[in-house]
């Protein structure tokens, strides 16, 4: 989702230096009670650009942990500043090796995830929460 919006104010008028929290941030900011809780109903990438009247802008970024890291947001964002100086091309580009994330057919598992196993030991079971749970009320 991209949004285009402009202020009515200079951009001196959020202080110097600029720090958080903003005067006016609910002004600002597109209305996300329009969107739904958590991820459903969301974006996975938001980004809103907003002009001032001095001629300076802001840009605010939202984008979904699921499927982005810190590190790949930094590296989307480097390719736009990049790309909106004229560059043709982003200096590094996307990967899309997408057949490396699927499973094989038939599944072969290379490590032992003993975190599924039962615990043997019953005196580990009264310091674990989720052993004291009723079964029952557990989600696997």
């Amino acid at each position: 989702m991209f949004v285009e919006a402009d202020a009515d104010v200079p951009l001196e008028y959020l202080g110097d230096p600029i720090t958080h929290p903003l005067p006016i941030m609910d002004q600002l900011q597109f209305d996300s009670e329009l969107m739904g809780p958590g991820v459903v109903d969301r974006p996975l990438l938001y980004m809103q650009v907003t002009r001032f009247k001095c001629g300076g802008f802001t840009l605010e970024v939202k984008i979904c942990h699921i499927i982005a890291d810190a590190r790949g947001v930094v590296q989307f964002l480097t390719a736009i500043s990049k790309l909106a100086r004229g560059a043709k091309q982003p200096s590094v580009l996307p990967v899309w090796d997408r057949h490396l994330l699927l499973a094989r057919d038939p599944p072969v598992p290379t490590h032992i995830h003993r975190e599924y196993e039962p615990i043997e030991d019953a005196t580990q079971a009264e310091y674990d929460m989720i052993l004291k749970t009723p079964p029952a009320n557990l989600v696997h």
